[in-house]
């Protein structure tokens, strides 16, 4: 089964839908493309038997979206932090290739409820001893490009900007790839769904990656909620 992000809006979703995977002989995928992205990979190369941890950070200029917008409703899209943010938390855990064992966000002024915000700082910090950053503003001027993407890590670096262009230096050599057209992963995506459902697990998102993400951005909403950090529940047994 394909299912779009989010995985689920609320916590009682969440732990329903564990309880059919683990009753079910099938397999689910979640829509979490930028994963994908053929710049991502060539980042997730780079940094495979890496022996330090890596500094990631995530900026994505989101624009504005009316309050009447399906996404802001909570009973339908769950709001911008379970509908959207949660592509970068789960970007962010693929490329740090480790558990998140703490998440504290932020969130700009605003008379919206918590899981409404939409101008967010978050930080994760990882079990290998990585940290990332992602900050999700629906604050900025849209001509300017949307994300970026920038991961550091023993005396190498990358950017990603768009999913269209990728700066790097490694080793002290600088190299920039530059694609036709912005790639968020979605071609490959769906290519590793008909893989999945002919028994052809993908090794770049798998439904434990899912629950690892979901957990993660609910925690997002609880620190928002808390004003402390929040440690993500852990994926389930057998998961």
């Amino acid at each position: 089964m394909f299912v779009e992000k989010p995985l689920c809006i609320t916590r009682e979703e969440f732990a329903a839908v564990v309880h059919a995977w683990r009753r079910s002989p099938g397999d689910l995928m979640v829509g979490f493309n930028r994963r994908f992205s053929p710049l991502t990979l060539h980042v997730k190369a780079g940094l495979v038997g890496r022996s330090g941890p890596a500094a990631i950070t995530i900026r994505v200029n989101a624009g504005a979206v009316p309050r009447t917008h399906w996404t802001q409703q909570l009973e339908q899209g769950g709001g911008r932090i379970l509908g959207e943010l949660c592509h970068f938390v789960d970007l962010a855990c693929f490329l740090a290739g480790a558990q998140p064992v703490t998440v504290f966000a932020l969130a700009a002024s605003s008379d919206a409820a918590l899981a409404l915000r939409d101008t967010v700082t978050v930080s994760l910090a990882f079990a290998d001893g990585s940290v990332g950053s992602v900050t999700y503003a629906a604050v900025g001027d849209t001509t300017f490009p949307k994300e970026r993407v920038e991961v550091f890590c023993e005396g190498a670096v990358w950017a990603i900007d768009d999913f269209k262009a990728l700066d790097s230096v490694v080793g002290g050599k600088r190299v920039k790839k530059r694609l036709q057209r912005s790639d968020k992963g979605h071609r490959r995506e769906m290519a590793a769904f008909l893989d999945l459902v002919q028994g052809r697990p993908s090794s770049i998102l798998t439904f434990r990656d899912c629950l690892v993400s979901t957990a993660a951005t609910f925690a997002v909403i609880e620190s928002l909620a808390s004003g402390l950090p929040v440690t993500p529940e852990a994926p389930a047994a057998g998961a």
